[in-house]
């Protein structure tokens, strides 16, 4: 996302972006079991994504839907993770 903020305090956003909440899978702003469920039936290769919903799905950011981001969403779903964890 880009900003621009005039002299009058106005700020303009632009430029193309996406926009989605980690973990949050089916867009529908919230985290819950429902994510979880659609990460590991992708990552299962039961189904398919769009480019959004798997960047959405991949919370610990190693470029791949595994069954380990499922399950750091059920976790956090659960409020047992306060923060995804990143894939080392």
């Amino acid at each position: 996302k880009y900003t621009y903020k005039a002299n009058t305090g106005t700020e303009l956003f632009f430029g193309i972006f996406d926009d989605f909440t980690l973990g949050d899978v089916d867009g529908d702003d919230q985290i819950i079991a429902e994510d979880a469920r659609l990460a590991l039936r992708c990552s299962a290769k039961l189904e398919t994504l769009t480019e959004i919903q798997m960047k959405a799905a991949d919370v610990d950011g190693n470029g791949q839907v595994l069954a380990d981001d499922a399950r750091q969403i059920l976790r956090f779903s659960a409020k047992l993770l306060k923060t995804f964890d990143k894939a080392q």
